[in-house]
Parts: structure tokens; C-alpha cells; sequence
């Protein structure tokens, strides 16, 4: 599970630091989709374990991203905010039921 926080924690920043055009499109681009590739093939593996409550929780994140990066493809930069308190909420909730905060 911290992998997987990991990784939405990674495209937390991408989508901040795309919000400020701080960094290009295609890295925005090639980034996120890396960390929904990620996020995706870490969910499926909880999803065989006992944890498939988690899983699919934690494939939730990947539609966060998704829709912030049309938000971004679309020049609704200002909309990427929005998505990057979902996934900070979603994390938050992971890490509890998860007890990754540990």
C-alpha cells in the first residue's frame, strides 16, 4: 500500500507542478500515465490478496489522476487543484484503513 501511496503522492506533484507550468506536457503526460500504469499493476496485486476492499480503493486514485489529466489536456489547469485535494483525501483514507500511517 505505501507504493501505492507513493505513486499517487508522485502524481500529486506532476499535476501541481503542471498547474503552474512548471514543467512540459509531454513529461506531464509520459509522467501520469506511468503512475496510473504503476497504481494499476500495485492495485491488481492487493486486489489477489485478502485486501480487495483496499484494491479497489486504491484503483480509485488512478481516476482522480485521469480526469486531472484531462483537466491539464483540455487547459483547465485551474481544475487540477480540485483533483489534487481528491487525492490527498483518498490517500489520507488509505493510509487509515490501511494502517500504512503506521
Amino acid at each position: 500500500m505505501r507504493t501505492i501511496l507513493s505513486w499517487s503522492a508522485t502524481a500529486g506533484m506532476i499535476i501541481d507542478a503542471s498547474q503552474k507550468s512548471l514543467v512540459p506536457e509531454g513529461f506531464t503526460k509520459l509522467s501520469l500515465a506511468r503512475c496510473r500504469s504503476e497504481i494499476d499493476s500495485l492495485s491488481q496485486q492487493l486486489a489477489q490478496t485478502s485486501q480487495q476492499d483496499l484494491s479497489a480503493q486504491a484503483a480509485g486514485l488512478n481516476k482522480i489522476i485521469e480526469a486531472a489529466e484531462e483537466d491539464i489536456d483540455s487547459g483547465r489547469r485551474d481544475d487540477a487543484s480540485k483533483h489534487i485535494a481528491d487525492l490527498q483525501r483518498m490517500e489520507e483514507n488509505l493510509k487509515a484503513r490501511s494502517g500504512a500511517a503506521q
